[in-house]
């Protein structure tokens, strides 16, 4: 999922398309604004790598527009490590709780009136009674 885009001096524009074009491009949820933001980077990008002369207010402004569009990727990925770190810390405490299901504890059985050793996963307050070990 692409992060939203988020505008520091928005301009709004009309754009013509090729329908086909705009029906993939809906098709596959990729939104027009982003799809104009990043093509119209891709053409200035390569503008300006190919060696025509720019002027140099115009590239103080590219500069600029880069620097805000790396600071806005810093903070997308800061938030989506934090995001890795609880769902990370959340899978290993379910892993380690699952695996306590596994362990074997000693109940008395009410159905069957004698103490017996099952695993946690087989436990039923219902029927056992976790044996207290004095």
């Amino acid at each position: 999922m692409a992060r939203p885009q988020v505008y520091q001096n928005r301009v709004t524009t009309s754009v013509s398309l090729e329908r086909n074009l705009k029906e993939v491009a809906d098709a596959l949820g990729i939104k027009i604004s982003s799809a104009t933001t990043h093509g119209l980077t891709f053409l200035i990008d390569h503008h300006i790598k190919s060696g025509k002369p720019v002027d140099t207010r115009i590239l103080k402004k590219w500069s600029l527009v880069k620097e805000q569009a790396l600071d806005d990727l810093k903070e997308y990925l800061s938030i989506e490590q934090d995001k890795q770190t609880i769902l990370s810390t959340a899978l290993e405490a379910r892993r380690e709780s699952e695996s306590k299901l596994d362990e074997k504890i000693e109940v008395f059985n009410d159905l069957t009136d004698r103490y017996e050793t099952i695993t946690r996963r087989q436990y039923d307050p219902a029927i056992h009674f976790i044996r207290v070990k004095a």
